[in-house]
């Protein structure tokens, strides 16, 4: 099947006051959070406490002290969220993961869990993160930081023919960005779904010749030319200079978007 790709332009608010359950709920609206991780070294000690076990040994098997602070960050906050959004204590909050290692909730203590259930994801790249929530639909975020990279290498290796061949046949210069803007619309779809890295080559991203248009094919058959299925939303966006990013939605409606900018003094933390 193949899905369009939209092209998104954020319009993030840097307020946070709560989060109305019920009007959310009801409207079906898709909440995407954007963390600065490192703004929150001073909050590491409390959010430390929030984690589970498994989650705390993970923190701790860091080499590298930004690392381990980013990941407790990254988790802490995620947990804050949740909480919100639930209405129960973060570190009440159980996690079972797929065999891929994608979080879900254990069970959902909301009672708007059903007929629907509350869906996340989360991604982070150097010191930005992405939080992606949505009622009912799996949803999946990616987000990377432009950089060096090589990029003929890894298409050889994760991308299909036709993919490698857009991307040979751009300058050497607009590879690595056009790169990572296939591979975050890969990854969206696949922490979506809940699989792993190796379903990339499952997936195709067509360039048209119109460059701000994109498609998006998924299956063993994408090099043929399927009609267009609707039961995934696709999308593109920059959610910081020097980074991309794209979100998955497997529903047939359009979302509607609120972009959060979450700061800590706003958040309440510790």
């Amino acid at each position: 099947m193949t899905v369009p790709i939209v092209q998104l332009l954020p319009d993030w608010v840097p307020v946070f006051n709560g989060v109305d359950r019920g009007e959310w709920f009801t409207q079906l609206t898709t909440h995407v959070w954007r963390i600065d991780l490192d703004l929150w070294q001073k909050k590491c000690a409390t959010l430390f406490t929030l984690l589970s076990k498994d989650e705390q040994e993970r923190a701790n098997r860091f080499v590298r002290a930004i690392d381990q602070q980013r990941f407790i960050v990254s988790r802490g906050v995620l947990r804050q969220l949740l909480g919100q959004y639930c209405a129960i204590a973060p570190d009440a909050i159980t996690f079972h993961y797929t065999p891929q290692g994608k979080p879900i909730l254990a069970a959902s203590p909301t009672p708007f869990s059903r007929p629907l259930a509350l869906q996340f994801n989360l991604s982070h790249s150097h010191h930005l993160g992405l939080y992606a929530f949505t009622v009912g639909y799996p949803i999946g975020v990616d987000l990377e930081q432009l950089r060096p990279i090589p990029v003929l290498q890894l298409a050889q290796r994760f991308y299909r023919p036709a993919e490698l061949e857009s991307l040979r046949s751009l300058p050497s210069d607009q590879q690595p960005l056009t790169f990572l803007q296939y591979w975050t619309l890969k990854e969206a779809y696949l922490k979506a779904t809940g699989r792993g890295i190796g379903g990339l080559n499952e997936v195709e991203v067509n360039q048209e010749a119109n460059p701000h248009q994109r498609l998006f094919r998924i299956g063993a058959a994408a090099t043929s030319e399927p009609t267009v299925d609707c039961s995934w939303w696709m999308a593109e966006f920059v959610p910081k200079a020097g980074f991309v990013a794209a979100l998955a939605i497997a529903t047939p409606q359009v979302p509607v978007i609120a972009w959060y900018d979450l700061v800590p003094h706003e958040f309440g933390i510790g």
